[in-house]
């Protein structure tokens, strides 16, 4: 595209200087008529009218010069404005010593002015070629200043000595006909001009094919110069104008150099700039400010209300991990080419955050909001294919309407944003509509999320503990521990709730911590109190496992609170083992502290059975669900007669949670379980009411059994 663009450039700029020269031969061709029609002493002013216009370009070209120059002190422009400004003074000699000028002088000024005319012709090529041979640097102001001044000083020298010398400069030119020396001289530099322009050139450099258009036109001049009898036949005539077409040229390519060249890069480089605030770059579509700046305009001045749709993909995060960044963005391009595709005109998708986007109506219409949500349900029912995978992603939409929800810009964006974590709440391809209770159940969770970072420092969380009844020797040698949050003003609260909380605000590391900590310093007393040890068992989360030096912290809490780590167990839940890569490493590292480790919640976790063989695991605890079908399902009897058999054939121990019948316990004592924890046993107790209650809960067990 660019290579074609500078193409365009050349070819462009060829043409105009073919049809110039074409111009030139045909008024060259009917200069007789042309000259009677202007007349002669009208030739006369034309002359001096073309020199002031040279002089005019000359100037100009040098003071274009000096003033970029401040901003790119390129030593090579320094000494191209250097060169013209010293021109430009011998051009001012050359017009006030013309024929017809007003006579200031004594002598001959058509030798002098011939002089001065000719040296330009000289200076001017010989210069450039100067200037192309040096070295590309940068200098400093004082350096810019110096050349400048220098090359000014020394051409109003030269021209005082030429004045000074003008009976000499006479001679000169009658002895050793200078001026044919002078007009020869000038071509050679030309065609020497024109060789190194030629040799350097390249498509891109359009300053120099500028140039060499430029130094064409002084040869074609200078040749016809040559030929020019007197100053009024056609030769002369047409080199004057091969001269203003050569300043001319030379004009437009420092003024592209030094002023449109860079305002278009700067052009660019804000339309760059642009884009990049304002259109995502994998996608190429509007962003988050594009879509603001479009809300605060399109808001004061609409009628039917306007609706914005925001979207998150799910399990983007994951693909990127497991496929890399360029494999997901080839994925986001595609969901957002397949979003565009059900959008009607006027629609605006909008690229808003990591994996999120909007699509904004110009409308408050529901009805079009559910029809935008269903197509996108539909379009992405058919598999993406990505890296030999065909891959399927689910959405979570929130929808705010403006002015309903909202009638601010920012205000509008929260509103749908606390929809969407609405419908995320309720899974996959879920869309909720804002209203103001989602808005206040959020602000409740930031509250809890605050409050709960409190109850860490006041310690208002506590344990209870559920002990689990060993079936063949009937004790209780084991107790799970579960955590407990009395709330001041809301008093307790449910741990599925708080817990939820814990872990997406990250609190759940330190709240992990002290539950650990908590349960050894209780079963420590317990020993104490007892005379034996009794195990306990303390979940944790994925995030705690994932913790740096996890392990490293919990033989720390085990030596601070001296319980031995044979008597702890840590449960984790089956869905954590998918990560196997990084959980086994974990696990070695905690089985080698001593501490036992129980897979919590088994068989609900739609993990596959390999993770048995690979897993350092002690025990199997069976979910509830399954034993809630005993005595009413064969088929959930026979899952829970299976579990117990593999783990046999395993060599480890398996609990039953949730016992809460007589026939539970028979079953499962019958089928060879190890042990059971539920109401059957015990509720979960606080530490104390453990205590007191141990000998008497002992009791009940036996009379239960």
């Amino acid at each position: 595209m660019k290579k074609t663009e500078e193409k365009g450039f050349v070819f462009r700029h060829l043409r105009k200087f073919l049809l110039v020269n074409a111009v030139g031969i045909l008024i060259f061709l009917n200069y007789d008529m042309f000259y009677q029609v202007i007349g002669e002493n009208n030739i006369t002013m034309l002359k001096i009218i073309v020199q002031i216009f040279m002089l005019v370009a000359i100037i100009s070209v040098g003071i274009q010069i000096w003033f970029s120059t401040r901003f790119n002190l390129d030593i090579k422009n320094v000494h191209m404005g250097a060169l013209f400004f010293t021109i430009g003074i011998f051009q001012v000699v050359h017009i006030m010593t013309l024929e017809g000028m007003p006579n200031y002088l004594y002598y001959d000024y058509g030798r002098f002015s011939d002089l001065f005319d000719l040296m330009t012709h000289n200076l001017l090529p010989l210069g450039m070629i100067v200037v192309f041979s040096i070295r590309y640097r940068y200098i400093t102001f004082a350096y810019r200043k110096r050349v400048f001044s220098t090359s000014i000083v020394i051409a109003m020298l030269f021209v005082i000595l030429c004045f000074w010398q003008i009976p000499f400069i006479h001679q000169l030119f009658v002895q050793f006909n200078l001026k044919v020396m002078l007009q020869t001289s000038s071509i050679i530099v030309q065609l020497v001009l024109i060789a190194l322009l030629i040799w350097k050139f390249e498509w891109s450099h359009k300053k120099n094919f500028l140039f060499l258009i430029a130094t064409s036109y002084f040869l074609i001049g200078n040749g016809l110069f040559s030929l020019s009898a007197s100053y009024t036949d056609a030769y002369y005539f047409m080199g004057e104008m091969s001269q203003v077409c050569a300043f001319a040229t030379l004009f437009y390519g420092i003024y592209y150099a030094s002023v449109e060249r860079p305002y278009r890069k700067l052009e660019a480089s804000e339309m760059r700039m642009q884009k990049m605030a304002y259109y995502d770059e994998v996608t190429g579509l509007p962003n988050h400010r594009y879509l603001e700046e479009k809300l605060e305009e399109d808001m004061p001045v609409s009628k039917s209300g306007l609706t914005i749709l925001l979207i998150e993909v799910e399990r983007l995060d994951a693909i990127e991990i497991s496929f890399g960044q360029k494999h997901k963005n080839v994925l986001v391009k595609t969901i957002a080419d397949r979003f565009q595709s059900v959008l009607k005109e006027g629609q605006l998708l909008v690229k808003f955050a990591k994996n999120q986007f909007i699509i904004y109506v110009k409308q408050d219409c529901k009805k079009e909001a559910r029809r935008i949500c269903e197509a996108l349900r539909q379009i992405l029912e058919q598999p993406i294919q990505l890296h030999h995978y065909s891959l399927r992603v689910k959405l979570y939409t929130g929808i705010a309407v403006y002015p309903n929800d909202a009638q601010r810009t920012e205000r509008l964006i929260k509103c749908a944003q606390y929809a969407l974590n609405k419908a995320k709440t309720s899974g996959p391809g879920h869309v909720a509509f804002y209203t103001s209770e989602i808005e206040l159940k959020n602000r409740e969770r930031l509250q809890l999320e605050h409050d709960l970072e409190k109850a860490l420092i006041n310690n208002e969380l506590f344990l209870e503990y559920q002990p689990q009844l060993e079936i063949r020797t009937n004790e209780i040698r084991s107790v799970e521990a579960l955590v407990r949050w009395q709330h001041p003003r809301m008093g307790r609260i449910a741990p599925d709730h708080f817990i939820s909380i814990a872990e997406e605000s990250g609190l759940i590391i330190p709240l992990g911590l002290a539950v650990l900590k908590m349960a050894c310093r209780d079963m420590k007393r317990w020993e104490e109190l007892h005379g034996k040890a009794v195990k306990v068992a303390v979940n944790l989360s994925l995030s705690q496992l994932y913790q740096e030096n996890f392990s490293g912290e919990v033989r720390k809490i085990l030596t601070e609170t001296g319980w031995e780590a044979a008597y702890l167990q840590l449960e984790i839940t089956e869905s954590m083992t998918y990560e196997v890569a990084q959980m086994i490493p974990v696990l070695d590292e905690l089985k080698a502290l001593g501490v036992t480790v129980a897979i919590d919640d088994f068989g609900t976790g739609y993990s596959s059975l390999s993770y048995l063989t690979d897993f350092p695991f002690d025990c199997l605890k069976i979910d509830r669900s399954f034993v809630d079908k005993i005595g009413i399902s064969k088929k959930g009897e026979a899952i829970v007669t299976t579990i117990l058999a593999m783990a046999k054939h395993l060599n480890v121990k398996v609990v039953a949670e949730g016992i809460e019948t007589v026939e539970q316990f028979m079953y499962l004592e019958d089928a060879g379980c190890d042990k059971i924890q539920g109401y059957y046993v015990s509720k979960p107790l606080p530490f104390n009411e453990l205590i007191d209650r141990y000998d008497g809960l002992l009791a009940r067990v036996y009379s239960v059994v």
